[in-house]
């Protein structure tokens, strides 16, 4: 038996992964930067760091992946490696590992509810799915961060609002929700913000109102 290579699309991205013959699954470290548009280099700084996410593979070490565009070996790394650097980036601030991550949990849930109703999908259309649901995400994210700019400057966001209440039409109920409960801390930063620009006195007549 030999190692089983594969190329899988996830949510939009492609990821090169193989099995090997003891049943052991890696990706190579370029598929998992790639998909969150970061560097190469990011997933070395990654295993090298403290964070929560990192600390459980402290030592981990590349598995050579055979390269299919030449002779020079790639380097793979486990696929729960991969999954907690892209929980990392998430957590970092990284739009498109946040639409990512968000886009494959709801699959996961998708998928069951699908086998518990007796509904058949395949992978094609489980794929079609996730993708715009990643797509979705990350336009909110992208209009979350226009609206604060706009709010922030105190530009005219006409257009932004069009575009959001355009794109709250496609969403489910859940991503509504869960759009809502991102929005408000960030919201509420970006009034603090703004408020820590205002005059001292002026900042003390806000507060003695908001205490009444």
């Amino acid at each position: 038996m030999q190692d089983q290579y594969v190329t899988i699309q996830i949510a939009g991205s492609f990821v090169y992964a193989v099995q090997k013959t003891d049943g052991s699954r890696y990706a190579s470290a370029y598929s998992w930067t790639e998909a969150v548009k970061k560097a190469d280099i990011s997933i070395r700084d990654f295993l090298a760091g403290n964070s929560p996410e990192a600390s459980p593979y402290k030592g981990s070490v590349y598995e050579k992946m055979k390269n299919p565009r030449g002779n020079k070996p790639m380097n793979g790394l486990p696929l729960e490696v991969g999954v907690a650097y892209w929980y990392y980036q998430a957590r970092k601030g990284n739009k498109e590992a946040q639409a990512l991550v968000r886009a494959l949990s709801q699959e996961a849930i998708e998928t069951r509810m699908d086998g518990a109703l007796g509904i058949t999908t395949t992978i094609a259309q489980v794929e079609e799915r996730t993708t715009e649901v990643r797509d979705r995400i990350k336009q909110a994210l992208d209009l979350l961060d226009k609206s604060l700019r706009a709010s922030e400057e105190e530009q005219d966001d006409t257009q932004i609002e069009a575009e959001k209440a355009a794109l709250f039409e496609q969403m489910t109920e859940e991503e509504f929700q869960s759009y809502v409960e991102q929005s408000e801390p960030v919201w509420a930063a970006s009034r603090a913000r703004r408020e820590a620009k205002l005059p001292e006195h002026v900042q003390m007549i806000n507060r003695a109102i908001t205490q009444m």
